[in-house]
């Protein structure tokens, strides 16, 4: 959620209110980083364009890293809130959360460590009393038409059209992935193969630096290891592809050490696959597959 001059924050959508007049939907939300005792702020539904899906490893994700990680003093707990919505996340995942969005977000909170204080710009102002100023540009920062919140028709007939161009795109992409080595399928099927290899670098039979830094490395380190490319090749692939060879990944951990950790098979697995599918795939050593990669 974009607020004044900082950067996309991390934040939890806690209580959704939808209404028969769309213009009248709001929003309850509340910022990773926060206090949990601060109320969650009220985003309406004409703010919506100051939102933007949290999904790792697509290209606004990376712009809301870099962005956040170039906010000066508020870099460091920026870095923190992304942890922790990290964690969330896996945690969730893994069902070691319960209750209600806003509950889930205070456990979370507890485990919180006792350095993680936010900067003085951040907490001159209650989160619980901020106001959301009209929003000048989109959620990446192109700008917007300024009558836009008053032409809903027109923007829904211009999302329609938006919907059926990416559905066309979408088609040409799938036709083209088929037609290539590096296809859904295909890419699977060699992750299959690897299992053992996989099973090895888990249990530390087989060394591995993604594995080393999961473990044990430094925090800077292990936010270094999940900022760094993984897909290679199939970078332009779609979000829900892309999420396929984790789950994927995720199941193999799950069946092996009884463990389906999502950020170890995003951070660690998935890229230790892909070194090795591409040097098959491409007929070139792991060093070169590396750098590929």
């Amino acid at each position: 959620m974009k607020w004044k001059t900082f950067p996309h924050w991390p934040a939890l959508v806690v209580k959704g209110y939808p209404t028969k007049t769309k213009s009248k939907a709001r929003a309850r939300i509340i910022y990773f980083g926060d206090k949990p005792e601060h109320d969650p702020v009220t985003i309406k539904y004409a703010q919506r364009r100051k939102l933007a899906r949290y999904v790792r490893g697509n290209e606004e994700y990376e712009k809301f890293m870099r962005a956040g990680r170039e906010c000066g003093e508020n870099a460091e707990y920026f870095l923190q809130s992304v942890q922790e919505a990290e964690a969330f996340i896996t945690a969730k995942w893994n069902k070691e959360l319960t209750g209600s969005a806003l509950e889930m977000f205070k456990q979370i909170c507890e485990k919180r460590p006792a350095s993680m204080t936010p900067p003085a710009a951040w907490m001159e102002q209650s989160l619980s009393v901020r106001q959301l100023e009209p929003p000048t540009v989109s959620a990446f920062g192109f700008p917007l038409d300024p009558d836009l919140m008053d032409r809903e028709k027109e923007e829904e007939e211009e999302e329609e059209e938006a919907s059926d161009s990416e559905v066309s795109k979408s088609d040409s992409e799938e036709e083209e992935e088929e037609n290539s080595v590096y296809s859904l399928e295909k890419v699977l099927q060699h992750f299959t193969k690897l299992k053992p290899t996989l099973i090895e670098i888990m249990s530390g039979a087989t060394p591995s630096e993604y594995h080393t830094v999961y473990i044990s490395g430094t925090a800077k380190q292990k936010q270094q290891l999940a900022l760094c490319s993984k897909y290679g090749p199939c970078n332009k692939w779609t979000i829900s592809k892309k999420m396929k060879l984790i789950r994927h990944l995720q199941k193999i951990a799950e069946e092996s050490f009884n463990s389906s950790l999502f950020t170890y098979a995003g951070d660690v697995l998935l890229p230790e696959a892909m070194v090795r599918t591409i040097s098959h795939f491409e007929g070139i050593s792991e060093e070169e597959a590396q750098k590929r990669l």
